[in-house]
């Protein structure tokens, strides 16, 4: 997913939601407050750290309504306790979906997929 650096970080909702509505019709407001941004809610993206532009990634992603959930390397740039936050979001939002990781072997990134398919397996 990529995002418009010139956005502040609710209008990155705002433009979201118009291509992928919301799971359970949560408002703009809500996934804000779930993305843990609400205090850089007006500061445009392009002075987000790694970590916060990841975050926004991630909830922007979860918390669209669609089947299917992909993530590549979700954990990229994500502290302890962002860490927590994204298994929390992925228990809480993602229950009902298809959700398929890509991952370097980071455990963590992955602790809650059922099935694990190792691709050098099939070399």
């Amino acid at each position: 997913m990529e995002l418009v650096e010139e956005f502040t970080c609710l209008e990155s909702i705002q433009f979201q939601q118009k291509f992928k509505p919301f799971i359970n019709q949560v408002t703009v407001s809500e996934v804000l407050e779930l993305s843990g941004l609400k205090h850089a809610s007006h500061k445009a993206l392009k002075v987000f750290s790694s970590g916060m532009k990841q975050r926004l990634k991630l909830t922007l992603a979860i918390m669209a309504d669609c089947p299917v959930l992909m993530l590549d390397e979700p954990c990229s740039n994500l502290d302890a306790k962002a860490i927590d936050w994204y298994h929390m979001m992925l228990a809480t939002y993602a229950k009902n979906k298809l959700i398929i990781v890509c991952s370097n072997h980071l455990h963590y990134e992955y602790a809650l997929c059922t099935t694990q398919i190792n691709t050098e397996a099939f070399k």
